[in-house]
């Protein structure tokens, strides 16, 4: 409505392949992608069957990077960071043929690591924990097979609320 280009996207004989790129109605650029197949067209139904390979970016409305997103040939491959509006890594995910797989690593503003979350193709195993901050408590968790065995949880004030052990207990849950 506004003039100003909304989306783009290079096409070679009807299909989806090259640059692809959205921007807010401000006219700041919201993503950019390399797609390799697809049909060529910039419909939402089109858009959902794209295949996506090499690094993908996503800024805010501020023009803030958000995510670098790796693709390989359709699949999620490597490491994908997402970023604070500061530009501090916010949390970084390491995906192996499309499943998430190894450390989800959290971060503060600052650079502190206040998290981590263990997955093995795509389920979570090991230990999870979160270090706390002034709007969520801090936990600690422990899964078998994506399965919750062993967890404690604590309030804003330090103190233990919930417990789970070999599978049994309440999960605290703060929103």
């Amino acid at each position: 409505d506004n003039g100003l280009i909304f989306q783009y996207l290079e096409v070679v004989n009807g299909r989806a392949n090259g640059i692809y790129q959205e921007w807010y109605p401000t006219g700041q650029k919201k993503l950019e992608a390399h797609v390799i197949e697809g049909v060529g067209n910039l419909a939402p139904v089109s858009e959902d069957q794209w295949i996506f390979d090499q690094k993908s970016y996503a800024w805010d409305p501020k023009g803030y990077l958000e995510a670098e997103i790796s693709y390989e040939k359709g699949f999620l491959e490597g490491l994908s960071v997402y970023y604070y509006p500061s530009g501090a890594v916010k949390k970084t995910v390491p995906y192996v043929n499309d499943f998430i797989d190894g450390e989800v690593l959290f971060y503060n503003e600052e650079g502190q690591n206040i998290g981590k979350s263990q997955f093995r193709k795509g389920v979570r195993e090991g230990l999870s924990y979160f270090h706390g901050n002034k709007f969520a408590p801090a936990y600690t968790e422990v899964y078998e097979n994506d399965l919750l065995m062993n967890a404690t949880y604590f309030d804003l004030g330090g103190k233990v609320v919930s417990h789970i052990e070999e599978g049994t207990g309440i999960q605290a849950n703060f929103n």
